[in-house]
C-alpha cells in the first residue's frame, strides 16, 4: 500500500493471517498466500521471513519467478536481480544480497499454531551495510498478475523506521504561492493546518488524534528490573509541575532531579500575579502580589510531595531573568496594560527597563535571588509550609532538597542560604514541625566548577546543568548552534553535538575537577548531573565512572539511563 525508503534503518511488518487454505490454486500465478511447499502443515505465508523450522535450508518456497522489485508474503527480497543465499548466522538471520546493497531479514520462529486464522506473523527488514544503503520495501499482491498494492493490507500492516528514515510521497499537487497542497483523493491543506504523523505507520492524519499513554509494563518491566537489580547510580526525572512528576513515576524513576518553578508561573492567572510583582513600585504592592503567588506554589509543591511520598525531590529556584513574564509584541503589550488599568507609556517603559543585551548572562539565576530576595524568600516558605503539611497528614518525613542556580561564588550561596534557613525557622517556630531539607547549587559557570571545594562548604549537594555549563565552556549558543554543528562534526572539527553528547574532554574535565575538590573538603557531598546528556548513555557512563551519585533527565528517557547506568556497572566488573 505503501513505498518506504530508508538510508539507515529498520523496517517491520506484520502479516495478518486470514482465511488461507492450504492447497495450490489453479491460476498459473506465483501464489504464496496459500502454499505448503515444505509439508510442515504451516502456510509459507506465516513461515514469512522467520528461521527454518523444518530444516530445507530455504524460508518458504525460496526465489520467486516475477519482478515486483519488492518484498513477498514470505519475507523474501524479490526482483531488481536480487538473490536468496540459504545461509544463515549464528543470530538465525538470513542474508539477502544485491551487488553492493547487502539487506537482511531478521526474525524469530514462529510454531505451527501460528496457522489459526487471525493469528499475526511479523517480520524485519533492515541494512546490512552502508555501501549503497538505499532500498525500496513494497508489499504487492501476489494473487493478481499486475502486482498491484493489496487493498486491505493497511487495515493490520505495522512499518515502522528506525534511526533516518525517508518517507517518499508521491501524486500531490503543491502550490508554492498560495502555500497549499492537495492530495491525489481531493484533501487540501494549507499552511498552518494541523495534521498528526504516525511514526510507526508513516501515515499522516488530518487534524489532531485522540491519543493514549502506552503501558509500561509485562516484558518492558521485567527487562529494566534487571537493569535495576545492577545499577548503582540513580536515575532521577525532570519535571516541572504535578502531571510531570505523575509521568515520571510510570517510568520508575527514583526521584525528582529537577523541578524548574519558573514553568509553575506560565499559566494564565499565575502569570497576571507575576506580573503584578514585576510592575510593583512599593514594597507593599510587591509583598501583596507575593501573597497571591504563595498559595499557588505550595499548592504545587504539596502536591509533588505527596505524590513522590519520601522520594528525593530537587526544587530549583526561580531561574529565568524577570522579561521573561513580559509580553513580547506591542499588542500584548498594550493588553496588559488594558488588562493591568496602567498607562501604556508605564508598560512600555519597564519592559525596556528589564531588557537586556545578553538576557542569559544578566540578571537570572542567584543574580535575580539577590536582587530581589523576596521571590527566594517566599518560594522557600511554600516549599516548607508543603513539607510539613504533608508530613502532618501522613506521618512520613519529607526532606526537600532547594537548589540555588547559576552560582559563581560561595558568598552567593551564603547570602542565599542565610534567607533559607531564616524562613526554615520560622516555618518551624509556626508549625511546631521539624523542618528538614538540604540545600545545594546547580553548577552551570566554570568558575564554580573551578570552585568547587569553596561553595562545597556551603552545601549538602551540587547539580552540574550541562547545558549552560557546556554553552559557557565552549562560548556557545545551543539556541544557534545548529546552523554549524554539523559542518563542525563532519570536519571533525568536535567528534559530536557537545549539547547531544557529553564533551569529556572539556567539559568532562571541569566535572571531574569539580567532583574531585568537592570531595576533597566533604566526602558525602551529593553529586548529579541533569539535563539532555542525563539522558544520553556515553555521557551516562562518564558520570558513574567520575563517582557521581545520580542522573537526572526527562522522564522519557528514564528508561536508557537506568539501562545505561546498569551497563556502566557492569563495564568495571
Amino acid at each position: 500500500k505503501r513505498t518506504n525508503t530508508t538510508t539507515n534503518g529498520v523496517f517491520s511488518g506484520i502479516i495478518s493471517i486470514q482465511n488461507y487454505s492450504i492447497d495450490t490454486d489453479e491460476d498459473k500465478v506465483n501464489d504464496y498466500l496459500d502454499l505448503d511447499s515444505d509439508g510442515d502443515v504451516c502456510n509459507d505465508v506465516i513461515e514469512a521471513g522467520f528461521i527454518d523450522e523444518d530444516g530445507d535450508g530455504i524460508i518458504g518456497v525460496g526465489i520467486p519467478t516475477f519482478d515486483n522489485g519488492g518484498v513477498n508474503d514470505k519475507g523474501g527480497i524479490t526482483g531488481h536481480d536480487y538473490t536468496i543465499l540459504p545461509l544463515e548466522d549464528d543470530n538465525g538471520i538470513y542474508f539477502f544480497q544485491k551487488v553492493s546493497s547487502p539487506v537482511l531479514i531478521n526474525s524469530l520462529p514462529v510454531s505451527k499454531t501460528a496457522c489459526q486464522v487471525g493469528v499475526s506473523a511479523s517480520f524485519s527488514v533492515g541494512i546490512k551495510t552502508l555501501d549503497n544503503p538505499a532500498f525500496i520495501w513494497q508489499i504487492y499482491n501476489s494473487e493478481s498478475t499486475n502486482y498491484e498494492p493489496w487493498d486491505n493490507l493497511n487495515e493490520s500492516e505495522t512499518y515502522s523506521g528506525t534511526n533516518t528514515a525517508i518517507l517518499n510521497v508521491n501524486n500531490i499537487n503543491i502550490d508554492q504561492k498560495n502555500k497549499k497542497l492537495q492530495l491525489e483523493n481531493g484533501t487540501s491543506l494549507s499552511e498552518g493546518d494541523l495534521i498528526t504523523l504516525d511514526g510507526s505507520t508513516g501515515k499522516i492524519l488530518s487534524g489532531a488524534t485522540k491519543l493514549i499513554e502506552p503501558e509500561l509494563g509485562g516484558n518492558f518491566k521485567k527487562f529494566m528490573s534487571w537493569a535495576d537489580k545492577v545499577r548503582t547510580m540513580g536515575v532521577r526525572g525532570n519535571a516541572d509541575t504535578p502531571q510531570d512528576v505523575r509521568l515520571a513515576q510510570k517510568f520508575g524513576v527514583d526521584g525528582i532531579g529537577l523541578v524548574r518553578t519558573e514553568h509553575m508561573f506560565f499559566d494564565t492567572h499565575r502569570l497576571n500575579v507575576m506580573r503584578e510583582l514585576i510592575f510593583a513600585e512599593k514594597t507593599d504592592d510587591r509583598q501583596d502580589a507575593l501573597n497571591l503567588l504563595l498559595p499557588m506554589q505550595r499548592e504545587d509543591f504539596y502536591e509533588i510531595f505527596s505524590l513522590m511520598e519520601e522520594q528525593s525531590v530537587c526544587i530549583r529556584l526561580l531561574d529565568p531573568p524577570l522579561h521573561e513574564f513580559l509580553p513580547k509584541t506591542r499588542d500584548q503589550v498594550v493588553a496588559l496594560a488594558e488588562s493591568m488599568d496602567l498607562p501604556l507609556s508605564k508598560v512600555i517603559n519597564r519592559v525596556e527597563e528589564l531588557e537586556e543585551i545578553n538576557p542569559m548572562l544578566g540578571t537570572r539565576g542567584v543574580r535575580l535571588g539577590i536582587t530581589v530576595p523576596e521571590i527566594y524568600v517566599m518560594q522557600a516558605r511554600a516549599i516548607f509550609e508543603a513539607a510539613c503539611l504533608v508530613q502532618k497528614n501522613t506521618g512520613r518525613m519529607i526532606k526537600p532538597e532547594i537548589m540555588i542556580p547559576l552560582v559563581s561564588a560561595n558568598r552567593e550561596v551564603e547570602l542565599v542560604k542565610a534567607r533559607v534557613d531564616a524562613v526554615a525557622s520560622s516555618v518551624q517556630s509556626e508549625t511546631g514541625i521539624e523542618v528538614n531539607y538540604s540545600l545545594g547549587v546547580m553548577v552551570e559557570t566554570p568558575r564554580a566548577a573551578l570552585r568547587a571545594h569553596d561553595i562545597a562548604r556551603t552545601v549538602d549537594f551540587m547539580s552540574f546543568g550541562t547545558n549552560d555549563l557546556t554553552q559557557m565552556t565552549y562560548g556557545l549558543s545551543r539556541d544557534d548552534a545548529g546552523r554549524f554543528m554539523r559542518e563542525y562534526v563532519n570536519q571533525e572539527i568536535y567528534d559530536e553535538d557537545p549539547f547531544l553528547t557529553l564533551d569529556i574532554y572539556g567539559v568532562g574535565e571541569l566535572l571531574s575537577i569539580a567532583a574531585d575538590r568537592s570531595r576533597s573538603v566533604k566526602s558525602d557531598i551529593l553529586l548529579g548531573l541533569c539535563g539532555e546528556h542525563g539522558g544520553d548513555p556515553e555521557s551516562i557512563i562518564f558520570c558513574h565512572d567520575a563517582g557521581f551519585d545520580y542522573v537526572s533527565c526527562s522522564p522519557f528517557r528514564t528508561p536508557i539511563a537506568r539501562l545505561a547506568a546498569a551497563q556502566a556497572e557492569l563495564m568495571n566488573k
